[in-house]
């Protein structure tokens, strides 16, 4: 398929098939979403300028506030994602925990409570955590783990890569980067839901713990870009080769679906 998403966001917004907003009450698609969300999803010269406000209304039944873009779904394939993030020095280091990316499906109507995010990245103090399901049976909320950790260098932008194959079964494997530093890989893993839509990427902020007193938060987004299905390389998405990391993360297991290990 190649490269199916690719969004400089860099003074607009894009209008490929697919992608939309959710904030404050409204989601926004189509042919208006190049307009963005007035004083919530801004383009500018500088990259996507996004706003999350205590008190901001939830745009979807399921709750929880959020200022997101999401993007179309995705084949049970090979994926290489990546993205630009700038967390501005105004974050307050007791935030514990506002998500900038997500990836996440929609269970199908009878499928266990709880099915949809597979993987997120928190601002969590002045750490981006990557948290991911104890199992492809459970939600982030249910046997949830931090698989791995980057500081947070704030006021400057930081990318983010991800290297995934989509499968039900031990087939699949899952790779995060941060400047190149691998925070996860994980081999031999299911890595999506069963009885559930194909994975789709978000970026924003959301409100994923539903903590409060966090006021206003901010965060610049750019150079979004989906590849599937292609032979891409680490070169090629993130700009540089892997470097070795402090933190690196191994597993191989195959997460059963009747809820055994």
């Amino acid at each position: 398929m190649g490269l199916v998403f690719d969004a400089p966001l860099l003074g607009s917004l894009p209008s490929a098939y697919g992608f939309g907003m959710q904030a404050n009450g409204v989601v926004v698609s189509g042919a208006a979403a190049p307009q963005g969300v007035a004083g919530r999803i801004m383009p500018s010269s500088r990259g996507l300028h996004v706003t999350l406000v205590e008190g901001d209304e939830s745009p979807t039944p399921s709750g929880g506030i959020r200022s997101e873009c999401y993007t179309q779904h995705q084949a049970l394939a090979e994926v290489w994602i990546v993205a630009d993030v700038m967390i501005p020095a105004t974050w307050a280091l007791r935030d514990k925990g506002l998500s900038v990316f997500q990836l996440i499906q929609t269970p199908a109507a009878d499928a266990p409570e709880g099915r949809d995010v597979t993987m997120v990245i928190l601002v969590a103090g002045d750490e981006f955590v990557v948290q991911v399901a104890g199992g492809t049976e459970a939600s982030l909320g249910v046997g949830s783990r931090v698989a791995g950790s980057a500081k947070v260098s704030f006021g400057k932008w930081q990318r983010f890569c991800w290297h995934i194959k989509w499968a039900y079964d031990a087939s699949g494997f899952r790779e995060v980067f941060c400047d190149g530093v691998p925070l996860l890989r994980e081999f031999s893993c299911a890595t999506a839901y069963d009885r559930a839509s194909n994975p789709y990427f978000k970026f924003g902020i959301y409100n994923f713990t539903g903590f409060s007193g966090f006021g206003v938060r901010e965060a610049l987004f750019r150079n979004v870009k989906i590849w599937v299905d292609e032979v891409v390389g680490y070169g090629r998405a993130m700009e540089a080769l892997p470097i070795p990391g402090k933190i690196l993360h191994i597993q191989q297991r195959k997460f059963a679906f009747d809820g055994k290990i």
